[in-house]
């Protein structure tokens, strides 16, 4: 059963990274909390001027990105042998 043993490898990542994860989860808090007050701060203030050069990167980025998790997940392009 596909589902069965999917859930399965997830449930053994999950366990063998048990220790970090959360740490990891607390600092993105930390710093999207961070973020936020100085975007707001920013934006409250008047000083918050975005960049479309900047945001055009930004998005170009995250579909490249996107673009190759797709690629990899459906498809043997990005297949490496002897791993």
């Amino acid at each position: 059963m596909p589902l069965r043993e999917e859930m399965e490898t997830q449930g053994r990542w999950l366990f063998r990274r048990r220790s970090f994860l959360p740490l990891l989860v607390l600092f993105a808090l930390i710093c999207v909390l961070t973020g936020m007050e100085v975007i707001g701060g920013s934006l409250v203030e008047g000083k918050l001027h975005l960049d479309a050069v900047w945001m055009v990167l930004l998005f170009g980025g995250v579909l490249f990105f996107i673009t190759v998790r797709v690629v990899d997940k459906k498809s043997r392009f990005l297949l490496v042998q002897g791993r």
